[in-house]
């Protein structure tokens, strides 16, 4: 594909999305990155992982466990079930990716808050999105509050 197709077809796409703003009267653009869940939003490294377990605060929102600790750049988050609890990896990447979800569609309640944040399952069972959805907005809601 040539470059200036390519542009062509950006153009489009942004055309079409100035008409719809003015149709309705907001930006579908910007709704659209507000409820993300980037790499660089993602708690990786050994240092910091095993620093986040070590030093941490934490409490409880059944079914999540929170640790937090306060981070001078961002907010960084990471999301674990234990394998003790669920021994299939289909059953975990369940949660993990509800946990996920439900953070990525709240995480506008901490604001601008800068933690390192872990968010481990206790339950026994694979919970309802619902469930772990108002779970979540909890748990954000107190961490916001602890800021």
């Amino acid at each position: 594909m040539h470059k200036t197709t390519r542009k062509k077809q950006i153009d489009s796409v942004y055309f079409w999305a100035l008409l719809y703003l003015c149709i309705y009267g907001r930006n579908v653009m910007v709704e659209r990155k507000i409820h993300t869940l980037s790499k660089q939003e993602r708690l990786k490294g050994k240092k910091q992982v095993q620093e986040l377990f070590a030093k941490n605060e934490s409490f409880s929102c059944y079914p999540i466990r929170v640790l937090y600790t306060t981070s001078k750049n961002d907010t960084k988050v990471l999301f674990s079930v234990p394998k003790k609890r669920f021994k299939h990896a289909v059953d975990r990447n369940r949660i993990k990716r509800l946990m996920r979800e439900a953070y990525r569609l709240n995480k506008h309640l901490l604001q601008e808050a800068c933690f390192h944040i872990a968010f481990v399952s206790i339950c026994n069972t694979v919970p309802k999105f619902d469930f772990v959805q108002k779970k979540m907005c909890e748990a954000l809601e107190l961490l916001a509050k602890k800021q």
